[in-house]
């Protein structure tokens, strides 16, 4: 046992050991302290588009652990494609798009970054 007598708080701790047998955990325990990053187990990330909401431009940023088939594409809320930003083989890297919806009335849309069949999908606001 253990804990601070003057908040008259006292912690118990047990551990399983090996064999099946509980045992008092020995003292003092040492939690977790921050945010260990994990291996992305999809091999791409896809980040947030900056500024979001947005007007006249926008840019999105992807990171490639290995060289990929690449395609990143701009579709609205019925799923129907206006743009594919990128079509092509690149190898590992960060890479950054800059999008210009010339065409494209306000509202809500979606870019979508497909990594050999693997898909991450965020959503964008453009706001004129």
């Amino acid at each position: 046992m253990f804990g601070d007598a003057s908040l008259s708080m006292v912690l118990r701790a047990t551990q399983v050991n090996p064999n099946l047998t509980i045992t008092d955990a020995p003292e003092p325990c040492n939690p977790p302290i921050g945010i260990e990053k994990i291996n992305n187990p999809f091999g791409f990330e896809l980040l947030q588009n900056y500024p979001n909401p947005f007007s006249s431009s926008t840019v999105i940023e992807y990171r490639l652990q290995k060289t990929s088939k690449v395609l990143l594409t701009v579709t609205d809320l019925f799923g129907r494609t206006y743009i594919k930003m990128v079509d092509d083989k690149m190898p590992a890297g960060i890479y950054q798009t800059l999008f210009e919806p010339k065409n494209l009335e306000s509202g809500v849309y979606y870019y979508t970054l497909d990594i050999d069949g693997s898909k991450i999908t965020k959503k964008m606001i453009i706001a004129k």
